[in-house]
């Protein structure tokens, strides 16, 4: 179990954003210029043999087409929203780019994909859930056509120990593709480890992609670099930055440097514990009829973490009260780190006493305009606006303050969630936002609801939410965009149902 139980450290002083309305804001304004559904269990649940939990959001935009790719799922949407190719299973997927039926067999879990606008490729990522020695599943487009075929290769996360390796996140940069993995033994029980796999871009890019020249950083000490890695995508640049929330005290961010990603042999710097303001275990969302309540997660980084023109963005789901507390409410706390010396520029929180906020995912531009995707719900008082529904905001930040739209409602949801039994229903475990590789100034961002159940079949439903936002920046701030995108052509195995 994660053993952050020491209290929370004396914070920083910063200055924090509550986002419950409008503020002024550094650029034009905001639209939502597409927003259509996605699939929804009545899609997945066929192809898997009946009930499937949501959704482990992947998802992300292309020069021409919009995949997204969730737990039993895949399906490639035209930019309007048509479908260019249909949802087939995500073992179906896996089965067509060159992965063998035994490995699949066992099931698999945890999709992420990213859109590459330096390689022109998908890069998309999965589990396979034996129990011990499991797997982790990376695929490369053939070409930017997410419909023209992908290839994929596997390995053995853990290979020295068989240890499970778990939610598996995925990052990338000019130099190299990125996985890290959290890891737990065949009891289903934490280890305090943690896994983190480095591999040359151009070894994935070629006709056939190799893994000749990985890294592997098998079963590190979680207490010396953190809860779950998450690897930076910094689609401009060569970082190789790598942030997690500390595995033992609350109020710290842990961060690594991979070098030398390019080539075999890459190495890992000294972790740095960064100092944040918000951060505790996140409370169980609520549902507008008081009974089985939502799961919001833990604290951990689970979503994509986006660096810009110097700066790093990065979300997590956290409770009311700072440290080891009990907490009545889940919020989402945001951050931005200077990407050079790791210093906290700004953080906030999104939070309502009547709404619960979960599974963040946040995705930003050259020019310092973000955006955060999220699922909401709400408590007894809220009546509909409190079911499950799918939300963003978009802020900006000029370099020493944030400011922020009102936040955009995705979709609406329609009903309670009862699909499961018992209290901490499972919904999560993370949704997605990307930037639009032919516009920076635009957002897709990837979201879920509950919906109502379907008559005879289920007792609840839930669908999913693709948006595109498109931002207008000031005049002034066009030749510093244009500048800045230069060069872009308490942990737990979540076993069962993901």
């Amino acid at each position: 179990m994660n053993s952050r139980f020491n209290g929370f450290p004396n914070a920083i002083q910063l200055t924090t954003v509550t986002l419950l309305c409008a503020a002024s804001i550094a650029h034009a304004g905001s639209v939502l210029s597409t927003n259509f559904a996605g699939p929804s269990l009545s899609d997945i649940g066929p192809l898997n043999g009946g009930l499937f939990g949501p959704s482990d959001m992947g998802g992300a935009a292309g020069p021409n087409k919009v995949v997204q790719f969730i737990n039993g799922g895949f399906t490639v949407y035209n930019r309007n929203g048509s479908v260019a190719a249909a949802t087939i299973a995500d073992t179906t997927f896996w089965s067509n780019a060159g992965i063998s039926s035994t490995t699949l067999s066992a099931g698999v879990s945890d999709t992420r994909i990213i859109y590459d606008p330096d390689s022109q490729r998908w890069f998309a990522a999965e589990i396979n859930v034996s129990t011990t020695s499991n797997k982790i599943l990376l695929a490369v487009s053939k070409t930017s056509d997410p419909t023209a075929g992908f290839k994929a290769v596997e390995f053995v996360a853990n290979a020295g120990s068989g240890n499970f390796a778990d939610q598996p996140t995925l990052g990338l940069d000019k130099n190299g593709v990125y996985l890290g993995t959290s890891n737990f033994n065949a009891a289903g029980n934490y280890t305090s480890t943690t896994s983190l796999f480095s591999i040359p871009k151009a070894d994935l890019i070629g006709a056939t992609p190799s893994l000749a020249n990985m890294t592997r950083f098998e079963d590190m000490s979680a207490s010396a670099r953190g809860f779950e890695p998450d690897p930076v995508v910094n689609l401009a640049g060569t970082g190789g930055h790598v942030l997690a929330i500390d595995n033992d005290v609350y109020g710290k961010v842990d961060r690594t440097n991979i070098n030398g990603a390019s080539g075999a042999s890459a190495t890992l710097s000294a972790t740095t514990k960064i100092t944040i303001a918000n951060d505790s275990s996140p409370a169980y969302g609520r549902q507008p009829d008081g009974t089985q309540q939502i799961d919001a997660g833990d604290d951990r980084i689970n979503s994509s973490v986006y660096e810009a023109n110097g700066y790093i963005y990065a979300t997590h789901t956290v409770g009311e009260v700072n440290g080891n507390a009990t907490n009545t409410r889940s919020l989402i706390d945001w951050m931005i780190l200077d990407a050079t010396t790791g210093a906290v520029k700004a953080e906030g929180l999104l939070t309502d006493p009547n709404f619960d906020f979960y599974y963040g995912a946040v995705a930003a531009n050259a020019n310092g305009d973000f955006v955060i995707a999220y699922d909401r719900s709400g408590n007894a008082s809220t009546g509909a606006a409190g079911f499950i529904s799918g939300y963003a905001v978009v802020c900006h930040f000029n370099g020493t303050a944030v400011t922020c739209d009102s936040p955009l409602l995705l979709s609406q949801g329609s009903a309670n969630y009862h699909l499961f039994t018992g209290v901490g229903e499972r919904w999560g475990d993370y949704n997605a936002a990307s930037i639009d590789p032919n516009d920076p100034n635009s957002f897709w961002v990837f979201t879920g609801e509950a919906r109502n159940p379907v008559p005879g079949i289920t007792t609840s439903n839930w669908g999913t939410q693709i948006s595109q936002i498109t931002v207008t920046p000031e005049p002034s701030t066009w030749a510093l965009f244009a500048v800045g995108f230069a060069g872009v052509g308490l942990a737990r195995r979540r076993r069962g149902i993901d």
